[in-house]
């Protein structure tokens, strides 16, 4: 039997204090490696949460017992997340994040989404034997982290700072430092989701030691949905995730108007809705099924041909 390894995995968003994507991957590998018989600790801001959306956030399933959560208040409340935006540093989570990180010894830190928990400075804080670091978008490269310039286009020219002022963000002076490449020196291994982002990283001059990693779900709860993905009809593929415009499901409504051998199905809302459902012309083999419950979600993932 292997021993028991100490986990930390630091991140801006954890369930409930979520938008998605992110958060729900971090939980994600909490509960896999805690159903491993290790310890898991999960750091996280719920000030940055709150400078987005100040209502209560949705009720979510319980922790493994083996996770032990450290959810970060700071008396400044959202200002917090603004400091280390502007800063790249931590600044009043700091003593919050170095009472944790310092005063364990991890055998892993696994850095997702620090981009407002902590910014690059915080990879300097803490001891562990490997030291991690899961990239869920472009934030190395891109204050936006999606590489959507002005909100209509793929960023093929950097223009970062008319860029972010453009979407309300204000410039990152850190970015022109060597604060960054400094602190991705401290890491040992470079997870990416997908081999397509780890391309992109290094077309943008990122020479790190990458990994591909894909994203997954939990088998346990696959193996439950078998009954409820049987009754789901016919064969389809799958887009979940938030409506927005950088997200691509243009793409996949372009492609099915005129292949309609099989079908698609759409899960989730946002901005962009009314506008992609416009776009499908009303055709009977692209649904809209919007907003799905976790439980949902799992058995559409299990009966799509591909997601």
């Amino acid at each position: 039997m292997s021993r028991t390894l100490r986990f930390c995995l630091v991140t801006t968003f954890y369930p409930p204090h979520h938008f998605g994507g992110d958060g729900v991957l971090v939980y994600r590998l909490a509960s896999a490696l805690a159903r491993r018989h290790h310890e898991v600790d999960v750091i996280y801001c719920v000030d940055s949460y709150r400078l987005f959306n100040r209502a209560p956030p949705p009720r979510h399933p319980p922790d493994h017992p083996n996770v032990r959560v450290h959810a970060l208040r700071s008396r400044l409340g959202p200002l917090s997340p603004v400091y280390t935006h502007q800063t790249g540093r931590p600044g009043p989570k700091r003593r919050g994040l170095a009472r944790i990180l310092e005063d364990h010894a991890f055998d892993v830190i696994h850095y997702h989404n620090i981009s407002l928990v902590g910014g690059p400075a915080v990879i300097a804080l803490g001891r562990a034997a490997v030291r991690l670091f899961t990239a869920h978008d472009y934030w190395p490269v891109c204050p936006l982290s999606t590489l959507w310039q002005y909100g209509r286009r793929i960023c093929t020219n950097r223009q970062c700072i008319r860029c972010g002022l453009h979407a309300g963000r204000p410039p990152q002076a850190w970015r022109a430092t060597g604060l960054l490449a400094r602190a991705l020196k401290r890491i040992d291994a470079f997870l990416c989701p997908s081999v397509f982002v780890m391309q992109i990283l290094r077309d943008h001059g990122l020479d790190l030691p990458y990994t591909h990693l894909p994203n997954f779900v939990s088998e346990p709860e696959r193996i439950a949905l078998d009954e409820a993905v049987a009754a789901m009809g016919p064969r389809y593929f799958l887009y979940a995730g938030r409506i927005e415009k950088h997200k691509g499901a243009d793409d996949a409504v372009a492609v099915f108007r005129h292949h309609d051998a099989s079908a698609l199905w759409i899960a989730g809302e946002g901005k962009h809705e009314a506008r992609l459902r416009r776009r499908a012309g009303g055709a009977p083999h692209i649904r809209f099924l919007g907003h799905q419950p976790r439980d949902a979600l799992f058995a559409l993932y299990r009966g799509a041909q591909a997601v």
